[in-house]
């Protein structure tokens, strides 16, 4: 009885874990940069060490007009001044910025 409940809890665990990786792999991190943040930067720099005025966790599914009004709403700056792009890392370490339109 004991090792059934023990293979059961773990067998609730793996799937919760599952679960969550799943819902992680889902989400995404988008960080908004101000423009005066940056301005003080010099030569190379990670985007690791870029200074982050807000960070928002949104779904992949989200429409990027509801982005556009959430950093809208957040930063309290008019649309036409804000820009949207893509930091994409692959593998082999190469950053590709994308605008987003």
């Amino acid at each position: 009885k004991r090792m059934r409940e023990r293979c059961e809890s773990e067998a609730r665990l793996a799937e919760e874990r599952k679960r969550q990786k799943v819902e992680q792999l889902m989400r995404v991190e988008v960080r908004m940069l101000l423009e005066r943040d940056l301005i003080p930067l010099q030569g190379f720099w990670s985007h690791h060490e870029l200074p982050c005025a807000y960070k928002l966790r949104v779904s992949r599914d989200q429409l990027g007009e509801d982005l556009w009004q959430e950093a809208h709403q957040l930063l309290d700056v008019p649309i036409e001044y804000i820009a949207l792009f893509l930091l994409h890392m692959r593998k082999t370490r190469q950053t590709r910025f994308k605008f987003l339109q």
